[in-house]
C-alpha cells in the first residue's frame, strides 16, 4: 500500500490509478484505469504523488497521406527485422 512519508514523498506506488494533464485548464486529472472513471483533480497544477501519468497519442500530421503511413511503417519493420537478426 502506498503511504505518504511526510517528507514531501511517497513510498510506493498508488494502485489502479493513472493522471493525465488536461491542456485547456493546466491542471492533473486521476482517472480510473479499470473504468475509466475521473476521479479527482488538483488544483494547485502539481502532479499527484505516486501516481502513473498517461501519455497522449500524438496527432498524426495533416499532410500525411496513408501511403506515405505505409511506406513508413515498411521502413520501420525492415530495420526492426534487421535488428533482431544481428
Amino acid at each position: 500500500m502506498a503511504t505518504n512519508t511526510g517528507k514531501g514523498s511517497r513510498k510506493g506506488a498508488v494502485k489502479q490509478r493513472t493522471q493525465i494533464l488536461n491542456s485547456a485548464t493546466g491542471q492533473y486529472v486521476k482517472r480510473d484505469k479499470v473504468t475509466g472513471q475521473f476521479v479527482a483533480v488538483k488544483k494547485d497544477g502539481t502532479p499527484f504523488k505516486g501516481v502513473t501519468r498517461e501519455q497522449r497519442p500524438l496527432p498524426i500530421h495533416p499532410k500525411a497521406t496513408l501511403e506515405g503511413l505505409r511506406k513508413a511503417e515498411k521502413a520501420v519493420q525492415a530495420v526492426m527485422a534487421r535488428k533482431r537478426a544481428a
